[in-house]
């Protein structure tokens, strides 16, 4: 078990994360800023300790830590795995539907067929 899948983010801070999807520097506000930085997944654009919002900024460009490029990977990975599986699942519940049906539609030709033979004479 790797450290990323003992990490856990909580909804709001995942929402704030997933903004991180398409690139390793957004802008945030300070408030959404310390949220992640708690967790190690980003630091200011002037990395260190230092950070522009020592400079009394509400919002600033924020970019990833190590940590959270790593995280961000391993989720990327998890949800293709689970899309995966997602289709996997769909597609037996579409086959077993599908042989559902053309059972049923097996059981009710033949039963016509019993009917055509005792309704129609020498059918």
């Amino acid at each position: 078990m790797t450290d990323y899948e003992k990490f856990v983010l909580g909804d709001y801070e995942q929402e704030l994360f997933d903004r991180f999807r398409d690139s390793d520097q957004i802008q945030m506000t300070r408030t959404e800023f310390e949220i992640l930085r708690k967790k190690g997944l980003v630091e200011g654009a002037l990395s260190g300790n230092s950070d522009w919002f020592d400079l009394k900024e509400e919002s600033g460009i924020v970019q990833l830590s190590g940590f959270g490029k790593g995280l961000r990977a391993f989720q990327k990975k998890q949800r293709k795995q689970e899309e995966k599986e997602d289709r996997r699942y769909k597609t037996s519940t579409r086959l077993s539907i599908l042989a559902i049906v053309i059972s049923l539609l097996a059981l009710g030709l033949q039963f016509v067929d019993m009917l055509a033979k005792i309704c129609i004479p020498g059918g």
